[in-house]
This record gives structure tokens, C-alpha cells and sequence, in this order.
């Protein structure tokens, strides 16, 4: 044994390996590992394994542990560590490691092909501050350069092909890097130093331009002034196809409405929101009011899409401009440039401004900035494929080289007050891992997940995201559409294959929706039958419920309440306003106890009633007139137009009376619908949710902050100000809590005798279905003394103003309301919830066989 080999083993100095598992890739956690390490003047190595990150060093213990919490205490702004193990090296170890460092003290070393299966993956990023300045500094050598990224920024999970996070594993293997780059790359004291998508002008990605002209044939445009060119067209009004980070955007010019007109026209999508890019929060101002989540959101490196309330204070009209781009609704989605090609689109339109000020100021450019694909099907990535398929949408093309590998939409939240409210997870936030709590509930599934069993589940049966797990860490895919389209459905296998092929699990247990039909009921039987594992079915809005708690310890019995517009319950018929108490004593076995619904109302014709709200507003009103007359009389004198639907639908009346094809639902949803039928706001819809979001809208325009500048919260707390006779909306069907929504419209017609207005109509709606929810879950309550915590879920909590009333009300009744942080409250986050059930029902059947 040669002399400092002795010293490393037999003094206070020793080797020693650090796992490092979290988000430690594509993030310049090895680099600052580097820097910090270099200054200690320790010898040693770090490298890449699978998507963890790999530490051995020579030192002594007490150096190891400072070196640890220092690591904590300064990690770069994108890195996050879940979880480190730390083991002494052996002697072949050390050995090992004196050979690979004999020229240099420490550095970092080519990855391992050990295979060791992980859930990390960096999501892309918005540009820096450091790169925005040197985007627009005319002196740095990437001036203008639309690709520009360093370890702090830039694409990471669109551009990977496999882990680990090398460049040679991404999109960017193609380009070869400069003698400059390849420098940068290799001087720990630059910002990329180890940055994988490391490129400038003469090495990277460029641009181009494809270009309609007046034959309506497609000329290419290999010119430098690509985004030039394409800012021009925006200003004469023309559409743009934008390749982007995780796909394609059309472009225009947001406040020019016939533009806007014309978009709308060509890619068949009506009414559905369109969301606006603008360059800064001050530029934001001029559409919506800026609260302190939304500011936020805006601003973080995810660079989200942020619906937020339209400021109607403003001085200037801007109501032409937001009636076409958000029909009928109170709310805007807005988002800030999300990459640096973004960031020229306003540079070139303020005619290329000298200092960089102008980041910062009020820019007048709006720009409608939506997904890049006609309605109901999947996002387009391709070049070739855009060209394509978007001809007759688009009049010029800004194409780029960089290939996408991992389509992404644009990740959405939605703004409030005091907290954000995740709507779809995608670019920037996905692959989202997270790590469930320890749960002492009896049946805890670490026995089975502690060696890294999985679950893959697929989520809801027609809106789509999928989930994966290896232990207690789970991960979450980007969004992937609805399933009613083929090409959805290919894109569910390839989200799936993918997911897995990158994070190297093998699942031993497939979740999907309890729905027998569907495409992904049909791929979860094939995977289950492949793998040869179980496949385990999950109620829709148990799924939910269990989504709502995976980000949070709840270690007592809670009370989860479901409210939708369709799924399966566990009885096989379709709810969607369900009242359940999940008991974690380890008393029982059972993974969820019915206790509440909403009263059902029938969907004449079926789903067709989800596209007609007309449908649902005859049977509502149907079921309300039969035994009363008075009522009836004035039903149909304050809401003519339903009469006249009633004669013109005579074979309607007929299935309502003989119960043919008018299956009943206690979908929240549906009568959200049908209220919105009732009131002639929207008798079709043509996106999911536009009846129930007009509602919202026209229930808002009551709630206008008085001028002393009380809040929206303030103007709902004061319409809560009375009390209800909880009794009379609640009886006992066999076990079940029912809340009769019918007197509530009786009540409703009552009063709408005397305002004559739909907007107080709709605002009572929400008020008294948020009070008697609220006084629902009280009632239950009585028979389970020490349940407080109520998780709330399912699409219809992304009423802002339903939510805001219940939980105001459930907060007055010492009950705790608990929304998500991150995982969508929508169908996105349904195989969340899938993988915890499956989770516990496999512990359970466990427990069962042991006992």
C-alpha cells in the first residue's frame, strides 16, 4: 500500500460517497459542487448516475458534514435535494479514486452506466437574468441570439432523450460546440460550465422564416432577420406559426380583434379563452388586476400561464380586445416571455432598444400566444408536420432546428387573492416529482414500496395526464389532452413509454379510471396484461379525493368532497358531487365511506346534455313542476325561452316522462349547467366548462369591490352574512346524506320574481350551494366528532367564487379546508390519486392475507 493510501485509511482522513437524489441535473448542481469543493481544496469527484448526482471525497467526517449543510444552505436557485445517503468508500474505493484524481484535485468525471432508476428530471426553465442581459448587450458575443441558456436556465426536459443529463443523450448531440463554447464549458469559473444546451450564433440552433405569398404557395426564408420578419407580419396583421420550447404557438396581434376574429375561425375554436403574452407585469396591468400570487407566477423561472381577473378599472376600453379573446368571462390568462425568442418578439417590435430598460417598462405589444394545433388534438412539435398541418392557419412560419423531443403545453394556474390553484401542468413544471408524507394510517404502503415498487396509473378516462411512483416519490407526466382524438391517444402511449423508458422503472401494479370504456381503460388492460401485474380500478372521485391528499400529511380520519361534471363512482353510476370520509384508524380496512351526494338530475339524451345546457335546464325544470303548479306557472313567465324549447322538443318531454335515455347524475358540474340553461347564458357549449365559467362571470358582476377598496374576499363574506335551515335541504336516502339542490332554485325563481336579475340569480346559486355545502359536511360531521380536515376537489373548484364562499364557510365552522399546491384539482390529477389508492389497497389486501 503506498504511503497517502495509508494516510486516507489510517488517519482522521477518509473516503467518503455521497448519493445525492432530488433535482440535481440540468440544474449546475455539479459545477457548484465544483466551485465549493475547489475552494476546501479537498480531492475528490463528482458524476452523474442515472438522475442522481454522485460525491466521493477524501476527508474527514466532521469536513464531510459541514460540507453537507453548506451544500444545503447555498444550493443554486433550480436544485433541489430530497433525499442524500452518505457510506464510507472502501479501500478498492479509494484506491480508485486516487488514480482518477492524480492530475487534479477534484473534478467532475463522465457519467456512470450504472442504471439506477429515478423520478428527477428538470423541467425547462425561462431565461435568467444574467443571460436576458447578455441576450441584449450588443457587445456580448450571444447578442441577439435566440438559443441562449446556461446552467441556470433554458430547455431541459423537451430536449432529453435519456438520463443521465449529458449532452449526448438530448436533442442538442446534433451541434457540435465552437472552440469558444467548448471553453465555456470547461472553466469552472463560467456561468456554463457543464451546461448541456450550450451553444452561440456559430455553433447552435438557428432560424428561419417560411413565408406564404400571394399564390398562397409557401416560399423559405433563410434570412438573419427571421423574428424581424415575423414581428412585421404580426403588425400587419398576419398569424404566425412559432416554433417554440415544448412546441408550436400561433401568434398575433392580441388587440387587433379581427385578427383575433380570424384565428379564431381558422382553427375552429370559437369561444374557448385565449391567452395573451406580454412583456413584463407592467405590461400586464393593462389587462388584468396583478395580485401577489399572480406577480409570482408571472415572474418565477416556470413562467406559467396566469388567469387573473380582468382589471374593469381602467381608464382606457380595452373590452373589444378581451370580448374576443375571453368571451363572456371575467378572467384572462396572461404569461411573460418564456424563452428568449419570446424576449425578441418585443425587442424587434420596440425597434430594438439600446438600453436594456426596456425589460422592465410598459410595451403596448400584446400578443395572442396559444397552442399550435387544431382543436381536440395534440400539440404539433415537428417542422415538417407544422408546415403541414397548419398551413391554412398560419401565413408565416419562424422554424428553428433544435428538435423537441417531449411535447409540452404551456402550464396554467390560476391566480387568487392569497394562493394559486394549478388548472394543467406542463412546460416548467412537468415531469413534477414529488415525495408522499409518511402516513401512519395502518396501511402504510412502505412495506411494499420501500425497495422502489411502482404503480403506473393512466389517469382519468377521457382528460389525460399520466403518474408514476418508485416508493413514496411520485411523478407526474405533462399534460397529454382528451382521448376522444387518435392522436391523443397515440400520444398517451408515447407519454407513457417514454416516462418510463426515462426514469427506468418497471411497474408492478397499473391504476386506471373505474370507466369500462376509453382508451386509456384499454391501455392499462394491455400494459397489465403484458407486465403480467395487477390491475387495479379506482372510483373517479375516490381518485380525486386521494389526489387532494397526496401533498399532505393527514395522519387523522378527513372528510374529501368530490365535485365534478362526470365520472364513475363505485357503485358504476355517474356522480360527481360526492361527500366520502376516509378513515385512517387502523380499525379499518376500508378505503372510503360513502357519506353525502348532491341530489341527481337527470342528462337528457345522455352526454349530450354536458354539450347542451338547454337539455339539462328541461329536465330540471321538469322534475320541478310535476306536483306543483304554482311553480310552474312561474317557471315558464319568467323563462319564456323554456317553454318555447319544450314545444319545439315534444319527443323530449316524452323520454323525461318515460326515463328513456335521461340517466341520472349527482354531478355539481351538471348543475352548474343547468342553472346556466335556466337563464339562457349558454345553451352550448363549446368547450368544456363554458357553461359553468359564464355563470361564474355573470354571479362576479355583483361582486364588484366597493370603492373604499374592500377586497373580492370582503364582497363575498358579506353576501354569506345570513343563515340557512340546513334541515330542510338534507334528508336520508338508506345511509346516504342527500343535499336537495331543487329547493334551492325554488327559493331562487322566488326571488328572481322581484330583482329580475340573472346576475343575482347566478350569485345566489353560488352563495346557497356554497353555505349548504358547507352545512352538509357540518351535518355528517355530527356522527364523526374529530373530523376537521375536508379535502376539496374535482373540476368545480376552479370556481373561484363556489370555493372562496365554502371555504369561508367551513373555516367559520372550525372545519379545515384544504386545497392542492401543485397537482391539478381537475381531471390532471386523477392518476395521482390512483397511485395512492392503489398504494393502500395493495397494503390493505397485505393485511387482509396476513390476518
Amino acid at each position: 500500500m503506498n504511503t497517502s493510501l495509508s494516510l486516507n485509511i489510517n488517519n482522521s482522513l477518509s473516503g467518503w460517497r455521497i448519493v445525492f437524489v432530488g433535482q440535481v441535473q440540468g440544474v449546475g448542481f455539479r459545477p457548484f459542487i465544483y466551485n465549493l469543493i475547489k475552494k476546501l481544496g479537498l480531492r475528490g469527484q463528482i458524476y452523474n448516475c442515472g438522475a442522481d448526482a454522485v460525491l466521493e471525497l477524501l476527508a474527514s467526517e466532521k469536513v464531510i458534514n459541514d460540507l453537507i449543510d453548506d451544500i444545503k444552505n447555498k444550493l443554486p436557485q433550480l436544485a433541489r435535494i430530497d433525499d442524500l445517503t452518505q457510506s464510507p468508500l472502501t479501500v478498492t474505493d479509494i484506491e480508485s479514486l486516487l488514480k482518477n484524481t492524480q492530475n487534479e484535485q477534484f473534478s467532475i468525471v463522465g457519467s456512470s452506466d450504472e442504471v439506477n432508476p429515478s423520478l428527477n428530471v428538470a423541467p425547462d426553465t425561462a431565461p435568467c437574468s444574467d443571460c436576458l442581459n447578455e441576450l441584449f448587450d450588443k457587445y456580448n458575443r450571444r447578442f441577439l441570439y435566440p438559443f441562449i441558456n446556461c446552467t441556470q436556465c433554458g430547455p431541459r426536459f423537451t430536449i432529453i432523450n435519456q438520463l443521465p443529463y449529458d449532452r449526448p443523450n438530448t436533442s442538442m448531440h446534433e451541434f457540435e460546440q465552437c472552440g469558444t463554447c467548448l471553453h465555456e464549458y470547461n472553466d469552472p469559473s463560467s456561468r456554463r460550465f457543464h451546461a448541456q444546451p450550450n451553444a452561440c450564433e456559430q455553433c447552435g440552433p438557428q432560424l428561419w422564416n417560411v413565408i406564404k405569398n400571394a399564390d398562397f404557395n409557401f416560399i423559405e426564408k433563410s434570412e438573419k432577420n427571421a423574428i424581424e420578419i415575423a414581428v412585421e407580419a404580426i403588425k400587419q396583421g398576419a398569424i404566425i406559426a412559432m416554433r417554440s420550447v415544448g412546441g408550436f404557438h400561433l401568434v398575433c396581434d392580441a388587440k387587433n380583434a379581427e385578427v383575433v376574429k380570424k384565428l379564431r375561425a381558422r382553427k375552429r375554436r370559437p369561444t374557448k379563452p385565449l391567452a395573451v403574452m406580454v412583456a413584463n407585469s407592467a405590461s400586464a396591468n393593462e389587462w388584468v388586476k396583478i395580485t401577489r400570487s399572480a406577480d409570482e407566477l408571472l415572474n418565477s423561472p416556470q413562467a406559467p400561464i396566469v388567469v387573473t381577473d380582468v382589471d374593469t378599472d381602467k381608464k382606457f376600453d380595452n373590452s373589444e380586445w378581451l370580448q374576443e379573446l375571453s368571451p363572456g368571462l371575467s378572467r384572462l390568462g396572461v404569461m411573460l416571455p418564456q424563452s428568449p425568442l419570446h424576449w425578441l418578439l418585443f425587442y424587434y417590435y420596440q425597434n430594438s432598444p439600446e438600453s436594456s430598460h426596456w425589460m422592465r417598462e410598459y410595451c403596448s405589444l400584446a400578443l395572442v400566444m396559444t397552442s399550435a394545433n387544431r382543436s381536440g388534438e395534440p400539440l404539433i412539435t415537428d417542422n415538417d408536420e407544422a408546415l403541414e398541418k397548419l398551413s391554412d392557419i398560419a401565413d408565416v412560419f419562424l422554424l428553428h432546428n433544435r428538435d423537441i423531443v417531449t411535447r409540452c403545453d404551456d402550464s396554467v394556474f390560476s391566480a387568487w387573492t392569497d394562493r394559486e390553484i394549478p388548472i394543467r401542468l406542463g412546460r416548467g413544471y412537468s415531469p413534477y416529482k414529488f415525495s408522499l408524507m409518511n402516513q401512519d394510517d395502518g396501511l402504510s404502503a412502505d412495506s411494499l414500496f420501500s425497495n422502489n415498487r411502482s404503480i403506473l396509473a393512466l389517469g382519468s378516462y377521457l382528460k389525460n395526464a399520466v403518474a408514476v411512483n418508485k416508493g413514496n416519490d411520485i411523478c407526474v407526466s405533462q399534460h397529454v389532452g382528451d382521448l376522444d382524438h387518435p392522436d391523443n391517444c397515440n400520444q398517451l402511449d408515447s407519454t407513457v413509454q417514454h416516462l418510463l423508458d426515462l426514469m427506468k422503472v418497471k411497474p408492478h401494479a397499473i391504476a386506471c379510471d373505474l370507466h369500462p370504456e376509453g382508451y386509456g381503460r384499454q391501455l392499462a388492460e394491455r400494459l397489465s396484461r403484458e407486465y403480467e401485474i395487477p390491475l387495479i380500478e379506482v372510483p373517479h372521485h375516490v381518485a380525486h379525493i386521494y389526489s387532494g391528499v397526496a401533498e399532505n400529511n393527514l395522519t387523522t380520519d378527513y372528510f374529501g368532497v368530490a365535485l365534478d361534471g362526470f365520472g364513475l363512482g363505485w357503485d358504476k353510476k355517474p356522480r360527481g358531487g360526492e361527500l366520502l370520509l376516509i378513515q385512517n384508524n387502523k380499525e379499518h380496512n376500508d378505503l372510503f365511506l360513502p357519506v353525502g351526494q348532491i341530489s341527481p338530475i337527470a342528462m337528457l339524451g345522455g352526454d349530450k346534455s354536458s354539450k347542451e345546457p338547454w337539455r339539462l335546464a328541461l329536465s330540471l325544470v321538469h322534475h320541478l313542476v310535476q306536483n306543483n303548479i304554482d311553480l310552474k306557472t312561474d317557471l315558464y313567465s319568467q323563462f319564456p325561452h323554456l317553454l318555447t324549447l319544450q314545444s319545439e322538443n315534444p319527443i323530449l318531454i316524452e323520454m323525461l316522462n318515460k326515463h328513456i335515455n335521461c340517466p341520472q347524475t349527482t354531478s355539481l358540474g351538471r348543475w352548474f349547467d343547468a342553472i346556466a340553461g335556466l337563464l339562457g347564458i349558454c345553451d352550448f357549449q363549446t368547450y368544456e366548462g363554458e357553461a359553468a365559467m359564464r355563470l361564474e362571470a355573470l354571479a362576479s358582476q355583483c361582486l364588484t369591490p366597493a370603492s373604499d377598496g374592500s377586497s373580492f374576499e370582503h364582497a363575498i363574506k358579506a353576501k354569506l352574512d345570513y343563515k340557512i335551515d340546513i334541515q330542510r335541504f338534507l334528508y336520508k336516502k338508506d345511509s346516504i346524506i342527500e343535499l336537495n339542490l331543487y329547493e334551492v332554485i325554488i327559493e331562487l325563481v322566488s326571488e328572481y320574481k322581484k330583482t329580475q336579475s340573472v346576475e343575482q340569480f347566478a350569485l345566489g346559486f353560488h352563495i346557497y350551494t356554497a353555505k349548504l355545502i358547507a352545512g352538509w359536511i357540518e351535518f355528517a360531521g355530527k356522527q364523526y366528532a374529530n373530523v376537521v380536515d375536508v379535502i376539496l376537489s374535482g373540476g368545480c373548484i376552479q370556481n373561484r367564487l363556489l370555493t372562496e364562499a365554502l371555504m369561508m364557510e367551513l373555516k367559520q365552522k372550525n372545519y379545515h379546508p384544504i386545497l392542492p399546491k401543485k397537482i391539478p384539482v381537475n381531471d390532471g390529477g386523477v392518476a395521482v390519486g390512483q397511485i395512492l389508492y392503489g398504494m393502500k389497497h395493495l397494503a390493505s389486501e397485505c393485511l387482509n392475507t396476513k390476518n
